[in-house]
């Protein structure tokens, strides 16, 4: 229960100073979850279609570092239409691996349903994947929470 404290803290601490040095919608910090793991993520705005991401998770003795790029199809004033494709390494105790995915999500902004709320952002895809060496499904689906220094 105390990495989890302490994950929590770490997050909020990060989130401030981050957003204190950058100050612009390029940047967002959160969290994502899929089939390998929950962990934190990073954003960072490209050009007006393409985000790139990283993403540290793990579950259990499961750990995944991957990388992200993500192509807005559709932008509209509530939700945001977006391709993704990701190429990761995983490790567990005794195996490690490279994984492969591509996936279609879509993502809006709290605030088109919260009046005085922080620009949080919310994302759920769902796509195909493949880690070699491991048994994991090739449907995979991913959700997250991002915050963006507006």
């Amino acid at each position: 229960m105390d990495d989890v404290k302490n994950l929590i803290l770490g997050m909020v601490l990060a989130i401030l100073c981050v957003g204190n040095a950058f100050g612009s919608d390029k940047y967002a910090i959160g969290t994502q979850l899929g089939v390998l793991g929950a962990g934190l993520s990073g954003k960072m705005k490209i050009n007006d279609n393409l985000t790139g991401q990283v993403v540290l998770s793990s579950l259990g003795t499961l750990t995944n570092l991957s990388g992200r790029g993500l192509f807005k199809f559709k932008e509209q004033k509530e939700f945001n239409l977006f391709g993704a494709g990701e190429v990761g390494m995983w490790a567990n105790s005794d195996k490690a691996g490279m994984s492969l995915g591509a996936s279609l999500g879509v993502e809006t902004n709290w605030q088109n349903f919260v009046d005085d709320i922080f620009p949080l952002w919310w994302s759920a895809e769902i796509g195909v994947g493949l880690t070699p060496g491991h048994t994991y499904t090739p449907v995979r689906s991913q959700i997250g929470i991002h915050y963006r220094f507006d």
